[in-house]
């Protein structure tokens, strides 16, 4: 069966774009119900056939470099830049991955953990006792001084927080309504949402410019991402070009920081709903001080985990065809988009006995297979920076949980409502908690 076959949403494609940003995983809810396990959606940017059966994603992450590119390039090039290792397909791609990987080794990346506690630590020190706030902020300001510190290189305070304020100008002068279509990507006259999304973009690039020129030359001693890649010579053995650096800092920027913040927030969540595992969990974590024992702890895993499985920061990912691919029943031709229902499969009963309970326990005896656990993708383009992620994650939790008390407010709701933030999904309550102090 061709894809035009397929059942999915025949409606004007602006109605169900519209629909889809509000509220994707009620989306792909009621369009599995409707459609089964594979369907066919008609938004703004294209046809994408959509799916949540696991063969099928494992088909999909099967794929090559050379059969399988990124969705809506054209759309996200002036966000994170033409020569982006999310944006650039086939060899060209699979080459710069190489390139860049490396720097995000496991043990590479453990040996940042005690770096991230300290700024754990530090962000933790003006909480004021008995006040309620969105545990989002602080996770934000965690997640910004980690990028900056650890993936842009960045120490002095200063800079690091001029590089705090230009991040956040650019993230949240992106409208989420801009990835949709090329035709909203117009300045008019300056007084647009692209214009202004234009400026702070430039005005964060400048800065970015800055430190990668200080860079090339140098001897090489940093351990962090702008360092390394600034000692990188391509196959002419030339220094890669600011450009190129810069929109891979740029990338890393936009997949981790924000991503990162999200899943801190509704670890802490789940946590606080459900206390008796936050007991737990502190008494295991307070039975050790060394942070890199603490990342072995295996409820704090398990937690992790369940928080990434149970809200997914990105409902789907979507990729283009270069070659053509069998699904189940369906022949796809190269050009077509594929888009892999992440919160769908997450959710699976067959998969994750009662999922929608948060068991961090299930994780004890589980291995999770690829095409059934992908908070951060999979196949060839999984993202880059996942174990820096997960150890973001792991270690702000457990710092957090070890050394400060909290408690949900009194009316907290039954259940998180999510809003679209950029390409992400986000509680729209930022996660509210009464700070109680430092633990006894």
């Amino acid at each position: 069966m061709s894809k035009n076959r397929l059942a999915g949403p025949r409606g004007n494609r602006v109605l169900n774009t519209l629909k889809f940003m509000r509220d994707p995983y009620a989306c792909y809810a009621k369009w599995r119900e409707q459609y089964g396990s594979t369907f066919l959606i008609k938004a703004l940017n294209g046809d994408v056939v959509v799916t949540c059966d696991t063969e099928n994603i494992r088909r999909v992450f099967a794929c090559p470099s050379d059969a399988v590119g990124q969705f809506a390039v054209d759309t996200a090039k002036p966000l994170m830049g033409e020569s982006s290792v999310i944006l650039v397909q086939g060899e060209p791609h699979r080459k710069l991955r190489a390139a860049i990987s490396p720097s995000f080794r496991g043990e590479l990346m453990a040996g940042e953990s005690s770096k991230i506690q300290d700024v754990a630590m530090r962000v933790a020190e003006n909480w004021p006792v008995g006040q309620t706030f969105p545990i989002m902020k602080p996770a934000l300001e965690v997640s910004l001084e980690v990028i900056t510190r650890i993936v842009f290189g960045v120490q002095d305070q200063a800079r690091v927080d001029v590089y705090k304020k230009k991040i956040t100008d650019f993230v949240s002068s992106f409208h989420p309504v801009l990835a949709f279509s090329k035709l909203l990507q117009r300045p008019l006259f300056g007084l647009s949402p692209w214009a202004k999304f234009i400026a702070a973009r430039d005005d964060l690039f400048s800065l970015l410019d800055e430190d990668i020129h200080a860079k090339p030359g140098c001897p090489f001693t940093e351990t962090n991402l702008l360092g390394r890649l600034a000692n990188l010579d391509d196959e002419q053995g030339r220094k890669w070009e600011v450009k190129t650096i810069r929109d891979q800092l740029v990338t890393m920027l936009l997949a981790g920081h924000e991503t990162t913040q999200i899943a801190i927030a509704w670890a802490m969540s789940w946590l606080h709903r459900n206390p008796s595992i936050l007991e737990r969990l502190r008494g295991e974590l307070s039975l050790n001080d060394d942070i890199d024992e603490l990342l072995k702890n295996q409820l704090l895993e398990g937690v992790c985990l369940e928080a990434l499985r149970l809200n997914s920061v990105v409902s789907d990912i979507v990729r283009t065809l270069r070659k053509p691919l069998d699904l189940i029943d369906v022949k796809l031709e190269a050009g077509t988009n594929v888009g892999v229902a992440i919160c769908l499969v997450h959710e699976d009963p067959d998969i994750y006995p009662d999922p929608k309970m948060f068991n961090p326990d299930r994780w004890f005896n589980k291995t999770a297979k690829p095409n059934e656990f992908m908070p951060f993708g999979g196949g060839v383009r999984r993202c880059i920076g996942a174990s820096l992620a997960m150890l973001e994650l792991k270690t702000v939790v457990a710092t957090w949980v070890k050394h400060f008390q909290f408690e949900l407010p009194e009316d907290a709701p039954a259940t998180e409502a999510t809003y679209r933030r950029n390409i992400t999904m986000a509680p729209k309550s930022g996660i509210p908690l009464k700070f109680l102090g430092a633990t006894k």
